[in-house]
């Protein structure tokens, strides 16, 4: 990884149980302008009535905090 970029991953749960499918991985930070990047993730998720999905976004790397402005969720 070159110096200055940091891992993260993204993952979707179903009822608090991670989906590894659906996990990406992501290098971020090393002086990107604005520092905004965009990182797209797709599964295919069966659900029932009461189940319940989260998208989790972590910083694999350090503790810089990580803030996702804008997200697009379309569920069928």
């Amino acid at each position: 990884m070159p110096r200055g970029l940091a891992l993260g991953i993204i993952y979707i749960a179903k009822n608090g149980t991670i989906l590894t499918s659906t996990r990406v991985l992501y290098e971020f930070g090393g002086g990107q302008t604005p520092g905004y990047i965009t990182v797209p993730i797709s599964g295919t998720i069966e659900l029932a009535s009461n189940d319940y999905i989260e998208v989790f976004v972590t910083n694999y790397t350090n503790s810089t905090n990580i803030t996702a402005n804008n997200m697009y969720l379309q569920i069928r």
